[in-house]
């Protein structure tokens, strides 16, 4: 398909093209249930989440302000990221079967920088919001709050953090 596409030099064969991206193309509804099954517990889906979250924080950044979230050549030579996935709903907050099925899911994860993560551990949704919203406040040496995370706050921090607000997450993600 990528030698047509650059090989085209018509017209029709551009319509062609523009008519086969529209037929395969994932409808809203298809992209947010797909997007919904990414989990934190399949090993194979964190490279995944962290890239989603990388495409995320840099849409529209200019050159030399790129966070990097995920640097796949890094990790396929062992090399650790900077960078870890949190759950915003705690982990151990995950008490029945069914906060297990949603606390994994990519609407409850955020990718942070270790510093942070390390210093929020497993704290609860409101105080990892507080610590973030107004580090100094706190005794927790966080030094700087990205911008991406900053966003993410103003959105988000003074939500009740439950199953719908992780299902909604999930398709404002999509």
């Amino acid at each position: 398909f990528s030698e047509t596409l650059f090989h085209a030099v018509g017209v029709g064969e551009t319509e062609s093209i523009r008519a086969w991206f529209q037929t395969n193309m994932a409808s809203i509804t298809e992209f947010t249930g797909s997007l919904s099954t990414i989990s934190y517990q399949n090993r194979s889906d964190r490279i995944t989440i962290r890239y989603v979250f990388d495409k995320l924080v840099n849409a529209g950044v200019k050159d030399g302000q790129r966070v990097d979230l995920v640097d796949i050549d890094a990790l396929q030579k062992g090399i650790r990221s900077s960078y870890d996935i949190e759950h915003l709903l705690c982990q151990s907050d995950a008490d029945s079967d069914e906060a297990q099925e949603y606390i994994h899911q990519i609407g409850n994860l955020i990718v942070i920088p270790k510093q942070i993560n390390g210093i929020m551990s497993n704290a609860s949704f409101e105080l990892k919001m507080a610590m973030l919203k107004e580090p100094w406040k706190y005794d927790n040496n966080i030094k700087h709050v990205p911008t991406y995370l900053q966003e993410f706050v103003s959105e988000y921090g003074d939500a009740s953090w439950d199953q719908a607000a992780i299902k909604k997450r999930t398709a404002d993600l999509a």
